[in-house]
């Protein structure tokens, strides 16, 4: 296994950790598998509110795109649409760390193309899933 996946995936564990703990002090000690970590924090937080299980779910997904980009899938940013014009022509900058629209008409207030952090991206999935959750008849 290349030692930068490594590194990211026990970053992504404690950034996992940390939050579950914060959120659900008295919650069952951590998984041994990291690929289990995800279904533990789940479990662990049942009682957030709302916003606090978007904010939850969004570091999942962030951390999922970001898992993908280290393993130098590019492709896993262009399933997301531009959050501001909603096409579906997002692509990573590797040298921005961030996903870019390539709709030529989709620019930020300076005129220069609309740019997402995955954060962002992320944030903006979330959103988009609970809407329709609530929606949904």
């Amino acid at each position: 296994m290349d030692l930068g996946v490594l590194d990211h995936v026990i970053k992504s564990v404690r950034e996992v950790t940390t939050h579950t703990r914060a959120a659900a002090p008295n919650a069952e000690p951590p998984p041994a598998a990291a690929a289990d970590i995800y279904q533990w924090m789940i479990e662990a937080t049942p009682h957030l509110d709302v916003e606090r299980k978007m904010i939850r779910d969004a570091m999942i997904y962030r951390q999922g795109l970001e898992h993908a980009l280290e393993m130098n899938d590019e492709d896993v940013v262009g399933l997301e649409p531009c959050p501001s014009c909603a096409c579906w022509g997002l692509f990573w900058q590797s040298d921005h760390q961030k996903a870019m629209c390539a709709n030529r008409r989709c620019n930020d207030r300076l005129g220069q193309p609309s740019m997402w952090t995955l954060q962002q991206l992320a944030r903006h999935h979330v959103a988009r899933k609970y809407a329709d959750r609530k929606t949904a008849t």
